[in-house]
């Protein structure tokens, strides 16, 4: 005796044999979801990852509307994940990435402003670029050593308004982060402006002015390891939080 009872046309009875379609925009949806993955390269890429979240949820909609239900739910559902993962993690790594930025070039300017309030002018200075600077004279321009030019950006830089403020305020003032003003990033470099407060007792009435310190972090060839330093520094200004206009000489 068989196994299955046949019916009129010899097809095993209790088999479905309905015919279910695969749902093509699951598909095309994982296809722009593994397209998306490169939005971890660039972020240009990352309106592929949002389009490939759209298309997964629209095809989950179609999926269970369908009657009968339509195959591809697995695929779609592999399609929002990796869409997802695509669109949130390449945003979050680059704020993030810029919140450690900003968090290190605090660090770099506090050290700065230590030095600097600690009447240690020698160390501070060496965080500070020095400005090109020419000869006065051309017979100055012929005869002008190395000692001689490093001995005129160290009284240049001695006889800043503001390093002069802060050699003078030794021990008596106190210096807070105000505002991050520029942030940006170019051929591996960071760029970064920032605004400090320096408070100080001036005959018995809190008094505060602005130092504005630009600052880039660049990475040398031969070491990951990337090198803090004061491309110009300003004091005196108006924070662009308090309506000034960033370009102080």
């Amino acid at each position: 005796m068989d196994e299955f009872d046949y019916d009129a046309d010899d097809r095993p009875k209790g088999e479905d044999t309905s015919y279910r379609p695969i749902c093509a925009l699951a598909i095309v949806a994982l296809g722009f979801a593994l397209l998306s993955l490169t939005a971890w390269l660039t972020m240009v890429m990352w309106c592929v990852a949002l389009f490939a979240v759209v298309l997964a949820i629209v095809s989950l909609r179609r999926i269970t509307r369908s009657d009968p239900p339509m195959l591809g739910r697995k695929v779609a559902l592999l399609a929002l994940f990796i869409s997802l993962v695509c669109t949130v993690g390449p945003i979050t790594d680059v704020y993030t990435n810029r919140f450690l930025v900003r968090s290190e070039a605090q660090t770099f300017a506090k050290y700065w402003f230590d030095m600097q309030l600690n009447r240690n002018v020698k160390v501070a200075q060496l965080l500070v670029v020095p400005p090109m600077m020419a000869p006065s004279s051309p017979d100055e321009a012929r005869y002008d050593s190395k000692q001689d030019m490093a001995a005129r950006m160290r009284e240049y830089y001695r006889n800043r308004p503001e390093v002069r403020a802060l050699t003078a305020l030794s021990g008596k003032a106190q210096v807070r982060y105000y505002d991050t003003e520029s942030q940006s990033r170019a051929d591996g470099n960071d760029y970064i402006s920032q605004v400090y407060a320096v408070t100080y007792d001036k005959k018995g009435t809190k008094t505060t002015f602005f130092v504005r310190l630009d600052m880039e972090r660049a990475v040398p060839a031969d070491n990951p390891v990337g090198l803090w330093r004061i491309t110009k520094l300003k004091g005196g200004i108006r924070p662009l939080a308090l309506g000034g206009r960033g370009d102080e000489a």
